[in-house]
């Protein structure tokens, strides 16, 4: 306890002093029992991202039980002997019977056998329950003000990770340290199912489904390809808690993980904390590496299938591993074929219409790698096999070297600058350490990632070219169609209940009772954080200062959007085909990357942006590049056939993936035949449209009055000088339409909308309900409610469909206010659910939609959760000048968070009652549903209101 208070008033006085140090330095040093620790300290925010991660990942799954990796990675969230148990002594008595359970039904004579096997694992699993406290690990967590709680699996590692307040940091290593010393595997049952509605989610993705067959094809020999992440069907359905147990004991051990702190604290004072906790680890033996290798292809192999609504093709080649020596000149390689700035010899197939994308992407492993060169053909009159041939072209010029200096040096610069920004932002910071760790490389040689890119000439590339992309490789080609897909079928289990979900375990009580340290909340402050000036009537510049590095960001927010204008949304698009009057495409490509920079265009109902990226040394010559562009914009007529291509292959999607057709449905239930796919143009307008009506809409759109935001180094003066040397704005701008917000169709009685997939596994159902107007107390209120329905593991909708059901493994659901105050908000819900679990899944929902679940004990977990996280959901330096133009546009002149932040320390449980009774409790709601209609119960489906059958013509506009 001395030392307890001896840091909090260390940490009190010792903030400031080290204001000044490099946000890139990353302390790495190994504890006695071999677990390697790295320390980022970086005070740009008072927050702290923390990771554990654990070298092993599905590679190195048993063959005979693939999947054990991620099963595992979900049990790592349910506790702990000490952890998630109100009686740990006799809740094991049960759970070791589970065990046994499970390890019988791989053993089982027949199905008979094994339904009774399952009878007694779900009858025993409920009387386990008994002693339960579901997701309390995530309760605790989320009590410090934690946030984005969540774990990942790829084939290298599982990375366990989460934000928090930098006072929390001692609960945070308490906890973290704790829970990994001897995971419990309780509330199995739940989380099985679970994992099967996550591989029904994959399966009915075409994409990804095409992908871990190409995999399949590549890595012919190791587990690259011949497992799965996720696992096989037979092994989900025959999980072994016994080779889980031995998993852990073989991979989590002090040896082979990792933790990672990147954030504001002090070292001195936490690296004894550290020692302390995680000193106790269990060292164990770090795992012998795997002796992997692949056969070389002969020649070209050509594998192919029907997988994809359109023709795909990839070329795979067989290249190095992480970290091998030549990693980054095949790096340089890959980003002259393709690179963000659309310069390169694969991009210029696109720019010249031989064919619709082609890319490529670097696919890197401990022991193995992959270059991979996809490719999408027209979408009519183009085989694969002409397509490819167009590829290769462009690998032979590769080869010999015939592409320019100045892409050359183009190339090198962005990928120095995309280097730079990746490591802004500590969050994605730990990433790269991670990287760092799993792949056996120091943080320095990380960090001259920029001296390698220099020192890397062209007959060096040219040379890699050679070596690797060769003779020898696999040409998948994707055809158009759908492969058969691989159903889980709905397990007979009751539910297992949520019994314990008001209680806390010692534990936890323990947690809560350490001493932080007090730290108010930091919000954006309008004057300090963000400079505001007015250029002139129509022209405001919001100016924010970059501590990080010389990379500007600039955004022109021009007030007009798409909204009844699809003429404006075709315009936006060829933004992307676009050059300044005199200019050629190419040359105005080839332009922005020598200048170290690159833009994109987005457009919303209200607002169209020009996101452009650059380096401070060459911000006066973008400007100017950027006003030509934007007052003298033409498109060269041959561009605008791709309009036409990139339609054709959306509505290839259209009505064929389930996602997209689930947000078209949603998109109908709420505004109907104002829907953006039925407001758009057709396919016989695109092809109608002319270079002048074109170029005419996007010149009235850059006309509009706008907002400047700009991230850099130059102070807020200084910068509105340059910008209105460089950029001048003294003709007359339109003035900007405002927000604007459709009215959404009125709801009178309990309706669904269905639209059938006779193709699909899952149904992706979206739940609306017609809220009221929304004043600021109201919306102190919805955030309350908010975070009691769906703020985390423990809130009411994910303990009730996911935890409590298995129903879905995505599910959600909040109220969303409107931005303008004179609009009424809506609750929003969603969930995707196996089939046949569809009416289950939504008499669940409407239920709590009905009466919301009573749970007046978490009130004080809310008030935690969403005063405490306020130093943990820091926007980054780069987006807060978009914030406070949204507060300013909505009548704040401070950020809104200071103003709710009293009123939530004191929120009582009657307000989230209120709020709930004013806006969602008694309301009609809409339900939309993409689903395969035969697997449905559509009688049982109609009891939840009129059910109105559509079919995709009515949602799409051809």
């Amino acid at each position: 306890m001395k030392r307890i208070f001896i840091l909090i008033s260390f940490l009190a006085i010792s903030l400031w002093l080290f204001s000044q140090e490099n946000p890139l330095h990353v302390e790495t040093y190994t504890l006695n029992n071999g677990l390697t620790v790295y320390l980022n300290v970086d005070h740009s925010m008072p927050m702290i991202h923390g990771m554990v991660a654990v070298k092993g990942g599905a590679k190195r799954d048993p063959k005979d039980a693939t999947g054990i990796a991620h099963y595992f990675e979900h049990i790592m969230f349910k506790g702990t002997p000490e952890i998630g148990s109100i009686d740990y002594t006799q809740e094991k008595v049960y759970l070791d019977s589970i065990a046994l359970l499970y390890d019988q039904l791989p053993t089982a004579a027949d199905e008979n056998a094994r339904l009774e096997i399952q009878k007694q694992i779900n009858r025993i699993s409920i009387k386990a329950a008994e002693f339960a406290i579901p997701n309390e690990v995530d309760k605790i967590l989320n009590g410090m003000g934690g946030i984005g709680i969540n774990a990942g699996t790829s084939f290298e590692s599982i990375v366990y990770y989460n934000s928090f307040p930098s006072n929390q940091v001692e609960k945070w290593l308490e906890v973290y340290s704790h829970r990994f010393e001897n995971p419990v595997f309780r509330l199995f049952q739940s989380e099985l199912e679970t994992v099967y509605e996550e591989k029904n989610m994959y399966a009915d993705n075409p994409m990804s489904r095409m992908f871990e067959e190409f995999s399949k094809q590549f890595y012919r020999q190791t587990p690259y390809g011949q497992q799965t992440i996720i696992g096989t069907k037979d092994h989900l359905k025959n999980p072994s808690l016994s080779k889980m147990a031995a998993y852990f004991n073989t991979y989590y051990v002090a040896k082979n993980m990792a933790l990672v702190l990147a954030g504001d604290f002090n070292p001195d004072l936490i690296k004894p904390i550290i020692e302390e906790k995680f000193g106790k680890w269990r060292s164990g033996e770090k795992p012998s590496d795997l002796n992997l290798s692949e056969k070389p292809f002969n020649g070209r192999e050509q594998f192919s299938g029907r997988y994809t609504p359109v023709k795909v093709g990839f070329l795979g080649f067989q290249s190095v591993p992480k970290s091998h020596p030549d990693e980054m000149a095949l790096e340089l390689c890959s980003n002259l074929l393709s690179n963000r700035a659309g310069t390169g010899l694969l991009d210029q197939l696109r720019d010249e219409n031989k064919l619709m994308y082609a890319g490529v992407m670097n696919d890197l492993h401990t022991e193995l790698g992959g270059t991979y060169v996809f490719f999408v053909p027209k979408v009519i009159g183009q085989s694969l096999n002409s397509a490819e041939k167009e590829v290769n072209v462009q690998l032979e010029a590769l080869k010999k070297g015939t592409f320019s200096d100045e892409l050359f040096r183009g190339v090198k610069t962005e990928m120095k600058k995309q280097y730079e920004k990746w490591l802004e932002d500590m969050r994605w910071r730990t990433y790269a350490i991670m990287d760092a760790f799993l792949y056996g490389v120091t943080w320095e040689e990380y960090l001259s990632a920029s001296e390698k890119i220099d020192k890397i000439s062209k007959e060096q590339v040219i040379a890699i070219a050679n070596k690797y992309f060769g003779p020898n490789y696999l040409a998948f080609h994707s055809r158009m169609g759908f492969p058969k897909k691989d159903k889980i079928e709905k397990p007979p289990f009751k539910p297992v209940p949520g019994m314990n979900g008001d209680k806390k375990s010692k534990y936890a009580q323990k947690i809560e009772q350490m001493p932080t340290v007090d730290m108010a909340p930091k919000f954006i402050d309008f004057e300090e954080d963000v400079a505001v000036m007015n250029l002139n009537k129509n022209v405001k510049a919001f100016i924010t200062p970059n501590p990080i590095n010389q990379i500007f960001s600039l955004k022109l927010v021009f007030g007009k959007g798409t909204y009844n204008d699809p003429l404006a949304e075709q315009a936006i698009k060829v933004f992307e085909y676009a050059s300044p009057e005199g200019t050629t495409l190419k040359d105005f490509k080839k332009q922005l990357q020598l200048l170290g920079c690159d833009f994109s265009t987005s457009a919303d109902q209200s607002t169209t942006t020009i996101n452009i990226s650059g380096l401070e040394e060459n911000l006066d010559m973008t400007l100017d590049l950027f006003h030509h562009f934007t007052k003298n914009i033409t498109v060269e007529e041959p561009h605008l056939k791709k309009l036409v291509q990139d339609l054709k292959m959306e509505q290839k999607f259209e009505g064929k993936d389930i996602s997209t057709t689930s947000s078209a449905l949603s998109e109908y239930a709420l505004y109907g035949k104002d829907s953006k796919y039925l407001k758009r143009y057709s396919l016989k307008e695109v092809e109608k449209l002319t270079v002048q009506q074109l170029v005419g809409k996007a010149k009235e759109i850059t006309g509009y009055g706008f907002e400047v935001h700009y991230c850099g180094k130059l102070a807020a003066t200084d910068f509105a000088s340059t910008f209105i040397k460089q950029f001048p704005i003294d003709g007359t701008f339109t003035p900007g339409v405002g927000k604007i917000e459709p009215d959404r169709v009125p709801v009178t009685e309990n309706t669904i909308l269905f639209v059938n997939d006779k193709k699909a596994i899952q149904s992706h159902i979206s739940i609306f309900v017609q809220g009221g107007l929304n004043d600021e107390p109201s919306r102190t209120q919805m955030a309350g409610f908010n975070e009691y329905m769906d703020g985390s593991m423990a809130s009411i909708i994910f303990q009730e469909i996911r935890e409590f059901r298995s129903l879905a493994y995505g599910s959600s659901g909040s109220y969303r206010p409107s931005f303008l105050f004179s609009k009424p908000g809506y609750f929003s819900g969603w969930l995707s659910t196996q089939a046949d679990k569809t009416t289950e899944a939504i008499d669940v929902y409407t239920s709590i939609l009905k009466e919301m679940p009573r749970k007046p004990e978490r009130i004080d977990e809310v008030r935690k959760n969403l005063t405490l996280s306020i130093n943990a959901q820091q926007p980054m330096f780069r987006s807060k000048s978009s914030s406070v133009s949204n507060w300013m546009q909505q009548g704040y002149t401070k950020d809104p968070r200071e103003i709710r932040y009293p009123e939530l320390l004191k929120l009582e449980f009657s307000s989230i009652e209120e709020f709930y009774k004013n806006n969602v409790q008694g309301k009609p709601w809409l339900i939309a549903i993409v689903g395969n209609k035969e697997q449905i119960n559509m009688l049982e489906l109609s009891k939840y209101g009129k059910v109105v059958e559509l079919k995709p013509e009515d949602i799409f506009k051809k």
